[in-house]
């Protein structure tokens, strides 16, 4: 059985089996040589090779030419991406200022990886404009390949419960029952998202982005007569408390976390919705629905 992570490569990773050979065969290369490189790749290596004179003017006109080159060759390949997960499905004509916002990022949009994530944006938003706010393309300008890969992972464990549909991150449980002294005696069972591919400073990270926001909450009492409808990757639950003192515990997604959402390909942690079921198990009666 195909696990979320493996997935989450096929989604995310674009292969290149050539690239890799030669990385092997081809001798290690030093720092100087690697600068040298990167000098030549952007036409700013006068100072370094000694070659030719020509004007700074010149040496500036080279640069930017080859800077514009680039440039639309990420346009030409995220419009491509685009074009080609696109389907006779009626659309509209995106906002013009959404558009042009659009075009600026997208053309330093240099990763394989992330064309693809772009070019999906793009179709979305032909197809339904608004989908996508200029905040999101923002937050997603500063996604780098592991943030991406990060933020595939929370949304596999992602779930809404109640009425509210935004995504959430379980990850426990409080029971408080009353002692004889009159004082609630708390109880608490946690998951650890590491176990499932989401270490703390990914989370982290996520929370920087302005994805996930910065601190965890709790839910306000489950009812013990009412059950709470809990949504996870598509498979249904009903949720009631054992006793009126029982809540959840969570990390909620921003808006702009759940606008990204519809972006990636997710599926669920088969693991992960064991552990969260066992768990919720010892304060709540769960039913499938």
């Amino acid at each position: 059985m195909s696990t979320p992570s493996n997935k989450s490569s096929q989604a995310l990773t674009v292969k290149s089996s050539q690239h890799t050979k030669d990385s092997a065969s081809s001798p290690r290369r030093s720092s100087k040589q690697y600068t040298e490189a990167i000098a030549k790749l952007f036409s700013i290596n006068h100072l370094i090779t000694e070659s030719e004179e020509c004007s700074l003017e010149l040496r500036t006109q080279q640069r930017e030419q080859k800077e514009r080159e680039v440039q639309q060759v990420n346009l030409e390949k995220i419009l491509k991406i685009a074009y080609d997960v696109s389907t006779d499905d009626s659309a509209n004509m995106p906002d013009p200022d959404w558009l042009a916002h659009f075009m600026f990022i997208a053309k330093n949009i240099y990763s394989v990886n992330m064309q693809a994530l772009w070019g999906r944006v793009l179709k979305k938003e032909v197809i339904a404009p608004g989908s996508f706010s200029i905040k999101a393309l923002n937050t997603l300008k500063n996604m780098t390949k592991k943030d991406a890969y990060a933020f595939q992972h929370a949304c596999s464990l992602s779930c809404s419960f109640g009425t509210d549909q935004g995504k959430k991150l379980l990850t426990g449980a409080i029971n408080q029952k009353m002692s004889l002294l009159v004082i609630p005696r708390r109880e608490q069972s946690k998951l650890t998202l590491g176990q499932y591919q989401l270490p703390y400073h990914e989370l982290l990270s996520l929370i920087e982005l302005g994805i996930i926001h910065n601190s965890e909450l709790e839910s306000g009492a489950i009812s013990q007569y009412q059950a709470l409808p809990l949504n996870y990757q598509n498979q249904h639950f009903k949720v009631l408390a054992s006793n009126k003192m029982s809540t959840f515990t969570y990390y909620r997604f921003t808006p702009t976390g759940n606008e990204l959402a519809h972006l990636l390909p997710v599926s669920k942690y088969e693991s992960y919705q064991t552990d969260l079921i066992h768990l919720l198990s010892q304060y709540f009666i769960i039913e499938s629905s």
